[in-house]
C-alpha cells in the first residue's frame, strides 16, 4: 500500500534537511571539520632533507645497517689518547664511513671529535635535521669556524662516506663523493683525544642507531678527485697513505682499535658491537 506523507511532515522533514545542510557547510567553511584526507589547519609540513649525491658509479659497500662499530642506545666508542699527530698543522683531512641507520634525520649526533669545544680542535656532527657540520675551535672561544649543510644528509640505512679538510683557514665538507659544504676556519691544539662516536663529546648527543667504519687521518688535503676515488672504491688502500687508519674490523672490545700505520692504537670504551664485516 503506499504510504502518504502529511503535508505539515513534508513541510518539517524539508526545513530539517536545509538546517542540517547549512550547519554543514558553515563547520566546513570555519575549518571545525576536518575533510578526512586532507590536512587540518594548524598541520605544518616540514621538507624532509634531500638525499646526498652520489658518485659517478657508486660504492662497492654493503647496504645493511651493521657495521664493526655500533653505539646501539648507550654512549659506547672508540677513544685515540691525544696526540700532536691530530692537531691540524698546516693541512688536515678525517675521512669515516657512517650508517644512520632507519632514521638519518636527527640533530647533533656526534661522528668524530678531537675537541675542548668551542675553543679547542675540532668536531663532526650531524646538524639541523641531520645535515653535517664540521666544526674548529680557534683559540678564542666564539667565532669558531666551520662548514656546514642542512640541504643533504647521510642516506638511510646505507654507508656514507664523509671527509672534512682544512688548510689555510680553508674548510670543506664532502658526502658520498661530493662536495657539499665550505666554511673558514682553523684549529688550535688540543689536550683532547680523539673520539668516534662519542655523545658526550663536548655537549653532542649518542649516536643511537649509527654505525662507523674506516677512519683515517691525513697531514694533507684531499683533493676533490681523491675523495671521489676513494668513494667509488673504498676498499683499495689510500694512496698516499694516511697517518693514521683504523679499519674498527676487531672482534672484541678487549684488543685494542689497531692503527694500520701503528701509530696511533686506540680503546673501545663502554662495549660497543663489533666484529661486523663492511669490506671497506
Amino acid at each position: 500500500m503506499r504510504q502518504v506523507v502529511p503535508t505539515q511532515t513534508r513541510t518539517l522533514l524539508s526545513v530539517s534537511v536545509f538546517v542540517i545542510a547549512f550547519v554543514g557547510v558553515l563547520l566546513f567553511l570555519t575549518g571545525t571539520v576536518t575533510v578526512p584526507g586532507a590536512q587540518g589547519a594548524s598541520a605544518v609540513d616540514t621538507p624532509r632533507p634531500a638525499r646526498a649525491a652520489r658518485g659517478a658509479t657508486g660504492p662497492s659497500t654493503p647496504s645493511a645497517p651493521s657495521a664493526p662499530l655500533a653505539p646501539s642506545g648507550t654512549d659506547a666508542y672508540m677513544n685515540v689518547p691525544n696526540s700532536t699527530d691530530f692537531d691540524f698543522g698546516s693541512a688536515f683531512s678525517f675521512e669515516i664511513w657512517v650508517n644512520p641507520g632507519a632514521n638519518p634525520f636527527v640533530t647533533y649526533r656526534a661522528i668524530a671529535c678531537n675537541t675542548l669545544y668551542p675553543s679547542q680542535g675540532w668536531l663532526l656532527a650531524t646538524d639541523r635535521g641531520g645535515g653535517l657540520i664540521f666544526q674548529t675551535g680557534d683559540g678564542g672561544g666564539f667565532p669558531r669556524g666551520y662548514a656546514l649543510t642542512d640541504s643533504v644528509s647521510l642516506t638511510a640505512n646505507n654507508w656514507n662516506q664523509v671527509v672534512v679538510t682544512e688548510s689555510n683557514n680553508n674548510m670543506s665538507l664532502y658526502l658520498n663523493g661530493q662536495l657539499v659544504a665550505t666554511g673558514s676556519g682553523n684549529e688550535s691544539a688540543t689536550s683532547k683525544p680523539l673520539e668516534i662516536g662519542h655523545g658526550a663529546c663536548d655537549g653532542l648527543i649518542v649516536p643511537s642507531g649509527f654505525s662507523f667504519d674506516h677512519a683515517a687521518i691525513y697531514h694533507r688535503v684531499l683533493g676533490a678527485s681523491e675523495v671521489l676515488s676513494h668513494y667509488n672504491n673504498p676498499s683499495a688502500p689510500p694512496s698516499p697513505a694516511p697517518l693514521s687508519l683504523w679499519r674498527l674490523d676487531e672482534s672484541s672490545t678487549s684488543q685494542p682499535a689497531a692503527d694500520v700505520a701503528g701509530l696511533n692504537p686506540g680503546i673501545y670504551a663502554t662495549n660497543p658491537n663489533l666484529g661486523v664485516s663492511c669490506n671497506v
